[in-house]
């Protein structure tokens, strides 16, 4: 299967998931080992050693959430993210919203879409995102690196503060995570 294939079939998993509750029910308790299921079929198909790189980046994740406390850990994961997309438009790795698929793909953070480009507002769907695919739904999102990439990447580009909220995620029950940007 190719990948504008894979990217069609995950957008209309989504769009029927979107639409109402989350497919998949809420756990009552999160663990580290929770971290180590990712589930990114098409990442493993071109790297069978994907599983690894993710599960140390998650290990990181994981620990700063021990050390900072949740709202800690995601306020930091935001800036970072945040700075990186804003370094991405500096450097030249992204021109515009078309190179945000290709960067994505190739730092390995998710295969995107574009939902939405509007002036007032980004919608962007991320599939096999190395933050949340895999993770049981802990009833909060959890891809705040992602969300401050896109928002860094929007602010740069349209020369406008931008902010970026998850609305919805694997860590909520979904397949894909919907991040919402928007001019502040």
């Amino acid at each position: 299967m190719n990948l504008n294939e894979i990217l069609r079939k995950y957008r209309e998993k989504a769009e029927k998931e979107l639409a109402g509750p989350p497919p998949r029910s809420e756990v009552k308790e999160f663990c580290i080992a929770d971290c180590f299921n990712p589930q990114r079929p098409y990442f493993e198909s071109i790297n069978p050693d994907d599983k690894y790189y993710v599960e140390s980046f998650r290990m990181a994740r994981y620990a700063l959430v021990t050390v900072l406390g949740l709202k800690g850990a995601a306020s930091m994961y935001y800036r970072s993210g945040y700075e990186l997309g804003k370094r991405f438009v500096e450097l030249g790795f992204i021109k515009s919203v078309d190179d945000l698929f290709n960067k994505f793909h190739e730092s390995r953070l998710g295969l995107i879409t574009v939902v939405k480009d509007t002036e007032n507002e980004k919608i962007v769907d991320v599939y096999e995102c190395i933050s949340g695919s895999g993770l049981p739904n802990i009833g909060m999102p959890v891809c705040h690196f992602e969300a401050g990439i896109l928002a860094g990447i929007f602010t740069k580009l349209t020369q406008k503060q931008h902010h970026a909220i998850e609305t919805h995620c694997w860590a909520t029950g979904y397949t894909a995570c919907r991040i919402k940007i928007y001019p502040i």
